[in-house]
């Protein structure tokens, strides 16, 4: 294999994954730690790199060769081909004490004294997803709030200080810290998107949507509230529609059912959706060291059906991603896309990409999204309240580290 191209060095990937059926969510036991290093291409669709590894199935012979990459909601991707992918148990490779907290030189403000969402324009849209859910046009949406905490050039070790103290104050099932071309991404996600693995010899795919949220001190609302109920079963019913379109036939099982997690600050409901690929999906390439085919997913296809997540659309899905289009005005970006990794021997998972800090570097731009599942029975001052507590811990981390924008504190102009 040729040395990594040089323009590729600076592309560092780091997710850290947790099984969700540990319930240690809200620690650091039975952690995953993901590296990538030597970076040989970069590819801006899937369809681009399967073509690249067929026409160079060598890197197949590299035992742990494999890719990083993001999507974004609108489907813009960019992906790193690398030589190795390492995957270990955790270990405190990024911070040495869990206690140390990191401190950038940068402009102080104070986050917290301010609105940081938009609370009119959120409930003005939430009331427009219900006459949407009136009408008969859809039964479920997710909308979000986006507000642009910096303006300012930020480097890598800003980012990188930004992460361990995020790792710190709100530990997460799938962390990630991505720093590409284009974004840096420090993600506190808590939610898995897509994960393949090798089960009974054949390639299987899980996802595991999140739909229900309460406060530490709330936890029985998630039991009793018949809402928070039919909104988690809407969303399992959608990702058993998309898991079932890449799967064999009866292969499609409900293998988790609205169990509840504790995380650093809130409860969430979650399930597990799982499948067996169907050859359809699968790519086999020639492997000239191996008698056998190596099989990969055909990631190309299988986005093509169950992007973006349900979870964070709404159901109907086409529906909701056009309503979602329609009363958000903007563009999401990074936020409720997916960041992930695939080792081509061994598979791969990709989260969403929400609790997320995006560093936009040609525009110099922090942002952050927050959003809420509405449906007729929403109440828009709780679903309000429910994407401040979504960000909760990372605007406290935010503060730690003095990210600022003198618009925050002034009339929140960046608040888009």
């Amino acid at each position: 294999m040729r040395q990594s191209d040089l323009k590729l060095i600076d592309h560092k990937f780091l997710l850290e994954t947790c099984d969700l059926d540990t319930h240690t969510v809200n620690s650091y036991q039975q952690k995953n730690q993901i590296f990538a290093d030597k970076a040989i291409a970069k590819f801006y669709s899937f369809k681009d790199m399967q073509n690249f590894i067929t026409a160079n199935p060598d890197i197949l012979n590299l035992k742990n060769s494999g890719f990083a990459a993001y999507i974004s909601y609108e489907r813009k991707i960019e992906i790193v081909l690398y030589e190795e992918i390492h995957k270990k148990q955790y270990e405190n490779l990024l911070i040495k004490n869990q206690k140390e907290t990191s401190h950038s030189k940068l402009n102080t403000i104070d986050l917290l004294n301010t609105e940081l969402f938009n609370k009119t324009r959120f409930i003005n849209n939430v009331c427009k997803c219900q006459k949407f859910i009136e009408e008969g046009d859809i039964y479920q949406v997710n909308i979000s709030e986006k507000v642009i905490i910096s303006k300012e050039k930020l480097s890598y070790q800003d980012l990188k200080n930004l992460y361990k103290d995020l790792k710190n104050s709100n530990p997460s099932p799938y962390m990630s810290f991505i720093d590409f071309e284009n974004y840096s991404i420090i993600s506190s996600s808590p939610e898995s998107f897509l994960k393949f693995t090798f089960e009974n010899n054949e390639l299987t795919v899980k996802s595991s949507p999140i739909k229900g949220t309460a406060k530490l001190n709330e936890e029985n609302i998630l039991d009793c509230s018949e809402k928070e109920k039919a909104e988690h079963m809407m969303i399992v019913d959608l990702i058993r529609n998309d898991i079932g379109k890449i799967s064999k036939t009866a292969s499609v099982k409900v293998i988790e059912l609205m169990q509840k997690y504790k995380f650093k600050d809130l409860f969430h409901l979650i399930s597990t959706v799982q499948g067996a690929l169907n050859q359809e999906h699968i790519l086999e390439i020639n492997h000239a060291r191996k008698q056998n085919e190596i099989r990969i997913p055909d990631f190309e296809k299988i986005f093509s059906y169950c992007f973006p997540g349900g979870s964070i659309t709404g159901t109907p899905k086409q529906k909701a991603i056009e309503l979602i289009e329609e009363i958000e005005n903007q563009t999401r970006g990074l936020y409720t896309g997916s960041a992930g990794y695939y080792k081509f021997h061994e598979g791969g998972e990709f989260n969403i990409l929400i609790r997320t800090l995006v560093y936009d570097k040609n525009n110099q731009e922090l942002s952050l999204h927050s959003g809420a599942g509405i449906t007729a029975d929403s109440n828009p001052e709780k679903e309000f309240e429910e994407i401040e507590l979504k960000s909760k811990n990372i605007i406290t981390t935010l503060k730690k580290n003095n990210i600022s924008n003198e618009s925050l504190s002034d009339k929140g102009i960046y608040n888009t």
